[in-house]
């Protein structure tokens, strides 16, 4: 399965669950956390592929940079992005 594939499926089973608790008018918090909870993974998986791409985009210019401090500055921020994915 694709991130794309899995961000669309999640997608449809959160609409699914709310419309369900919708309908039902009974949410408990326990169920709403989780539903949020959902949501925040969602916005995770739609934000590795930017990541992923700035991270080519970093990795790329630090293979070509022939300047040291530049190349440190770029090493740095590729540990940045390593600690957020």
């Amino acid at each position: 399965m694709t991130r794309k594939e899995a961000i669309n499926r999640l997608t449809n089973t959160l609409q699914e669950m709310r419309a369900f608790f919708f309908d039902s008018k009974h949410i408990s918090e326990d169920y709403e956390k989780d539903l949020e909870s959902m949501e925040m993974a969602i916005k995770a998986l739609e934000q590795e592929d930017i990541l992923d791409k700035i991270d080519k985009i970093i990795t790329d210019a630090l293979d070509k940079s022939t300047d040291q401090k530049e190349s440190q500055t770029l090493r740095w921020v590729l540990d940045k992005i390593s600690e957020v994915t």
